[in-house]
């Protein structure tokens, strides 16, 4: 498999967890079932919306509010 991991968050069930570099070991990867592959558009469109946030500009900044509701659209779609 040649896929990529763009990104994985970690949250920690503890409030005193500190922050700091860890590394994650992926032990098996398996191909994508259709929950999975449901919240690849979701994360995409999240993706996208932070790239445009970070431009600043005001039109970026626009187009990041039209993302960002993208984004929660289609995590409902993907939830419920």
């Amino acid at each position: 498999m040649s896929e990529q991991i763009t990104s994985i968050l970690l949250f920690s069930e503890s409030n005193v967890a500190t922050t700091g570099q860890y590394s994650v070991n992926i032990a098996q990867m398996t191909q994508a079932n259709p929950p999975d592959a449901t919240l690849a558009a979701p994360e995409l469109a999240y993706q996208e919306e932070k790239q445009l946030y970070h431009q600043g500009t005001a039109e970026s900044l626009r187009q990041a509010i039209a993302k960002f509701s993208d984004f929660l659209y289609l995590l409902n779609v993907a939830f419920f």
